[in-house]
């Protein structure tokens, strides 16, 4: 059937109007900036930025945004992390006061950052670091990382954790070696800070439990299928059920999954001989992302993942071109880090082709809910197709 010019301008144009047609999208970030995690929505993106030596906020209306805290790097540690709804950013930022850098969190409302204090000791560079954020339960209640115990031997960082309830930092312990690197530091803490994951024991994946709730934590490792040696947990499920991390020669160097009821599962290999690391893990654990490189590889070597339940592990470029992303040999998601609570959103850092230089990624696979000043247009689409029907009925 024949339809008036005018008729399909104005059809289309409600279309685009109303935000109908929306695409999977790509999107590369600033030099310099390179994120570390992402809302539940996936609509806020945090990271770090070289460029400035602070932390961001990216959304797709308003751009790059500099929330302050510091970056890692020259003896200062953490990252910026985000609570599930947005509300609050972790990591580590300057006290004046005390001349010093302090695990602390951001109140995106506000703007203010607010720092958590340490444990009695230092790392000894100027200024100080007392303590690194590196991170923030989903309903923001809790931030975790490390703290330097007093004293001027090397291994004493310790796991921390701070929850809003009791105001306080608790020291989590050291690795309970009689000798050599002694070190600890959190990298996930569950919903109601009973749980805590990160590294011990020359960087092992360590467990932290709270089971009566009164701030006694007993520390356990997670080992192999076998009982080997794996290396650190990197991301945990919000209930504390998943774990997820980093392989090493007790497993055959495999990204694993752990969680109480399944044990040590290893993901599988896309490369033979490399080393497997898994970044983040979606709350039911049916969903892993991560990345392989070579033994001692530079970043821009390394291979992104995605692992399923239901398919198992798959290239991450060769997933995205599966939703309409393929950037053929110009770009390589080489490190993805975090995802929205879908798994439609993803955030990491990879770079172009022959360059060895890191460059910050948001991608969705998904059109995004409106946003509420959306809602209006959207009903534009609604008279585009009463439209649609009398430009029919008069043709």
């Amino acid at each position: 059937m024949f339809m008036p010019q005018k008729c399909t301008l104005f059809f289309s144009a409600m279309l685009l109007a109303g935000g109908l047609v929306q695409a999977a999208s790509f999107t590369q970030l600033p030099g310099g900036a390179i994120p570390s995690d992402v809302s539940a929505d996936g609509r806020i993106v945090v990271g770090a930025n070289a460029s400035n030596s602070q932390y961001f906020m990216w959304t797709s209306g308003a751009g790059l945004e500099p929330i302050g805290g510091r970056v890692a790097g020259s003896g200062i540690g953490g990252s910026a992390r985000i609570s599930a709804d947005g509300s609050r950013v972790s990591g580590t930022a300057f006290n004046a006061a005390n001349n010093s850098y302090e695990m602390a969190f951001r109140s995106m409302d506000t703007g203010q950052w607010t720092l958590l204090g340490g444990i009695g000791g230092s790392n000894g560079t100027s200024p100080v670091e007392v303590s690194a954020g590196w991170a923030i339960s989903n309903n923001g209640q809790h931030v975790a990382g490390a703290a330097w115990a007093p004293g001027t031997a090397s291994g004493r960082g310790r796991a921390t954790v701070w929850s809003e309830g009791t105001n306080s930092l608790i020291n989590l312990g050291d690795s309970g070696l009689s000798s050599g690197n002694n070190s600890t530091r959190a990298a996930a803490v569950s919903d109601d800070g009973k749980t805590v994951v990160g590294w011990g024991n020359g960087r092992r994946p360590m467990l932290w439990r709270d089971e009566a709730g009164d701030g006694n934590y007993i520390r356990s490792e997670i080992t192999s299928s076998s009982g080997g040696a794996l290396s650190e947990a990197t991301d945990m499920s919000s209930d504390g059920a998943w774990v997820v991390g980093i392989g090493s020669t007790g497993n055959a160097k495999q990204a694993w999954r752990w969680s109480a009821a399944t044990g040590t599962v290893n993901l599988g290999t896309l490369n033979l001989g490399y080393n497997g690391s898994a970044s983040a893990v979606s709350e039911d654990g049916t969903i892993v992302l991560g990345y392989e490189r070579p033994q001692a590889g530079l970043p821009y070597q390394g291979l992104g993942f995605i692992w399923t339940a239901e398919a198992g592990m798959q290239s991450f470029d060769a997933y995205l071109a599966s939703f309409g992303i393929d950037v053929g040999n110009t770009f390589n998601f080489s490190t993805p880090l975090a995802m929205s609570s879908d798994g439609k959103t993803f955030v990491g850092f990879g770079n172009l082709s022959g360059s060895p230089a890191s460059v910050g990624f948001v991608v969705s696979i998904a059109a995004a809910v409106p946003e509420p000043s959306t809602y209006a247009m959207l009903s534009l689409g609604l008279l585009a197709v009463a439209g649609l029907r009398r430009c029919r009925k008069a043709a």
